[in-house]
C-alpha cells in the first residue's frame, strides 16, 4: 500500500522513499530476534535508541544490515 500522497513526491523522491522502504525490511527481518531479546520492553518508537545501546550485543547478521543501511542513506 503506497504512503499517503505518494503520488505528489517528485519521481527522485518517490524512488528513494522506495529504497528507503527495501533498506527497512532487511533490517527489520535481519534483526527481529535482537529486538524481541533485547528490545521487547521498549516503549514504542525507541526501538532505533534501542538496537543502538545494545550494538554491541547485536548478532552479526543485523549490525551488518544496520551498517549497510546506514551507508546507504
Amino acid at each position: 500500500m503506497p504512503a499517503p500522497h505518494q503520488q505528489q513526491l517528485s519521481p527522485d523522491c518517490q524512488r528513494g522513499t522506495d529504497i528507503a522502504a527495501g533498506l527497512m525490511k532487511e533490517v527489520v527481518q535481519a534483526c527481529e530476534d535482537d529486538v524481541h531479546k533485547y528490545c521487547a520492553g521498549a516503549a514504542p518508537g525507541t526501538t532505533k535508541d534501542c538496537l543502538r545501546t545494545n550494538f554491541r550485543s547485536l548478532s552479526f547478521g543485523c549490525k551488518r544490515e544496520l551498517f549497510e543501511a546506514k551507508k546507504a542513506m
